[in-house]
C-alpha cells in the first residue's frame, strides 16, 4: 500500500512546487513526511511586507529569526524579500528587526535574489559581499561613500535595480558595471536626479549583452537620449523610459531587433504636443523592432485620456503580436476597449481601470477578445474622476461568465479566481494587497 511516508522525498518536492502561500503551511502539518517535502519550497523565499511591519514587536518572531533559531532551514533560501520595516519612532528602523535581518543574511549562503526597498541597507552590504550565488538585487540606493564602496565589491549580478540612487552610486556606475559586464544582463535605473547622458552612455556601452533596460523618473535622461543610449545594446529585449517635454533633438531610428517589452512614462507641461511624440517613438522603433508581447504606458496626472492617434498607432502597428497590455492613470472610454479586445487577437492580460458604474457595458466590450485571461483594474481617483466604485460579486460572475476565456480578475486588494466545470462556474476570492516586488514598467512575471 502505498502512502506519503513511502513517497521518495524528491517526489514529494516536486508536487509541491505547484503550490504557494497558504497551501503550503496547510500542507506543512498534515505529517511529518509532508512537513520534510514542503520545507524547500516554504522557505525558498523569506518576505517582510508593510502588514507585518505593523504588528512587530521584539517579542514577535519574524520570519528572520526562525532563520536565525533553525540555521539549518536557511540552506534552502534562495529569495530574500524586504518590502517594509518597523519602526520605533518616526523615521527610526527598529535595531532589534535590523540585526535579525542581518543574521539571516549572514546564514543563508544560497541566496540568489536580494530586495531590500526601506532604508535598512548598510548593516547588510557587507554580508552580500560572500554571497556567490546573488544573481539579482534591487535596492534603495541613496548609500553613502563607504557604502558605496561595499556596494561595489558585489561582482556576481545579473540583474540590478536602483532605486533613488545618491550621486556616488551613479558616478561609480560604470566602474561598478566594468566588472560585472560579461554577467549583467538587466539594468534598472529609478528616479536619480544626478543621472545624466554621459554617465549612461558610458555604463551601456560596457554592456553589449544587456537584454533590459529600464531608465525611468531620471529628469536629465529623455527620450531621446534613451533612443540613443540603446544603439549600443543590439540584443535588447526590454525597455522603458521617461517621455519628457519639452525635449530638443531628434528621435534616432534605434535597431531594436529584438525588442519584446516597452514601457514608456509620459512627464510633460506641454499636454497637446504628447500625442505627436508618442506617435513619432512608435514610428521610429516600428521598422526595426519585432511584433512587442508587452506594452505599458503610464500617463502624468495632467494626461488623463488616451488619444485616439496614440491608440490607433499601437494597434496598427502591434495588434496582432500584443499579449500584454497596461494603460494606466489614464481615462479610457468603452469604444476604445472594444477596439482592443477585437483587434488584439492574442491578448491574454489586459490592465486598465475599471470603470465600475459601466461594468455591463464594459463587459460586453471585453467579451469580444477571444483569447483574454487575467484583467487587472488600476485605476483610481484621479483616472475615473470620482471615488472608487468596488466590483460586487455579481458584477464579477457576470465578467467571468460573458468573456469567453476570462479566468482571473484582480480589483480592490482582492483576487478573484472563476472556474469552469460540468456544474457552472466556481467562483473564489483571495485578499492579497498589491505587491511592489517589481515596477510598474518592468514585463509581467
Amino acid at each position: 500500500m502505498v502512502s506519503a511516508d513511502n513517497l521518495n522525498l524528491d517526489v514529494l518536492e516536486l508536487i509541491f512546487a505547484h503550490l504557494a502561500g497558504n497551501d503550503l503551511v496547510s500542507i506543512s502539518l498534515v505529517s511529518r513526511s509532508f512537513l520534510a517535502g514542503v520545507i524547500p519550497r516554504l522557505y525558498e523565499t523569506v518576505f517582510f511586507r508593510a502588514r507585518h511591519a505593523k504588528k512587530y514587536t521584539s517579542a514577535l518572531r519574524s520570519p528572520f529569526v526562525t532563520l536565525r533559531t533553525h540555521p539549518d532551514l536557511a540552506i534552502h533560501v534562495r529569495r530574500i524579500d524586504i518590502q517594509s520595516a518597523p519602526c520605533v519612532t518616526i523615521g527610526q528602523i527598529h535595531p532589534h528587526f535590523v540585526a535579525e535581518c542581518a543574521d539571516a543574511v549572514r546564514s543563508c549562503k544560497n541566496l540568489s535574489a536580494f530586495n531590500c526597498v526601506p532604508r535598512i541597507l548598510g548593516p547588510l552590504l557587507g554580508l552580500l559581499q560572500d554571497k556567490e550565488r546573488l544573481q539579482k538585487l534591487r535596492i534603495y540606493a541613496a548609500l553613502s561613500t563607504k557604502q558605496c564602496e561595499q556596494l561595489l565589491e558585489i561582482k556576481s549580478l545579473q540583474s540590478i535595480t536602483l532605486d533613488f540612487p545618491s550621486w556616488n552610486v551613479v558616478d561609480n556606475l560604470p566602474k561598478w558595471v566594468e566588472s560585472l559586464r560579461r554577467n549583467l544582463t538587466h539594468l534598472t535605473l529609478y528616479m536619480s536626479q544626478d543621472l545624466n547622458e554621459t554617465v549612461l552612455e558610458s555604463t551601456v556601452v560596457q554592456l553589449p549583452k544587456l537584454l533590459g533596460l529600464h531608465v525611468v523618473g531620471c529628469s536629465k535622461i529623455s527620450h531621446v537620449v534613451i533612443l540613443k543610449t540603446v544603439l549600443h545594446t543590439p540584443l535588447l529585449e526590454e525597455l522603458s523610459f521617461t517621455v519628457i517635454e519639452p525635449c530638443t533633438g531628434t528621435l534616432p531610428r534605434s535597431p531594436l531587433h529584438r525588442l519584446r517589452h516597452l514601457s514608456i512614462d509620459v512627464r510633460s507641461t506641454i499636454p497637446t504636443t504628447t500625442p505627436g511624440t508618442l506617435c513619432a517613438i512608435l514610428s521610429v522603433i516600428r521598422p526595426f523592432s519585432p511584433p512587442l508581447k508587452s506594452f505599458s504606458l503610464r500617463l502624468s496626472d495632467r494626461q488623463l485620456t488616451l488619444w485616439d492617434p496614440v491608440l490607433q498607432d499601437l494597434l496598427t502597428s502591434f495588434a496582432s503580436s500584443l499579449t500584454h497590455l497596461a494603460l494606466m492613470e489614464c481615462s479610457i472610454d468603452i469604444e476604445a476597449i472594444r477596439r482592443i479586445c477585437v483587434r488584439c487577437t492574442e491578448l491574454v492580460r489586459l490592465e486598465v481601470a475599471f470603470p465600475a458604474k459601466d461594468i455591463r457595458t464594459f463587459t460586453t466590450a471585453l467579451a469580444q477578445s477571444p483569447m483574454l485571461h487575467t484583467l487587472i483594474d488600476i485605476g483610481d481617483s484621479h483616472a475615473t474622476h470620482g471615488p472608487r466604485v468596488a466590483l460586487t460579486p455579481d458584477d464579477v460572475r457576470f465578467l467571468l461568465r460573458t468573456v469567453p476565456n476570462l479566468r482571473k480578475i484582480v480589483s480592490d486588494s482582492r483576487i478573484w479566481t472563476g472556474r469552469r466545470n460540468d456544474y457552472g462556474l466556481t467562483v473564489s476570492m483571495q485578499r492579497c494587497k498589491p505587491s511592489s516586488n517589481h515596477h510598474w514598467f518592468h514585463p509581467p512575471e
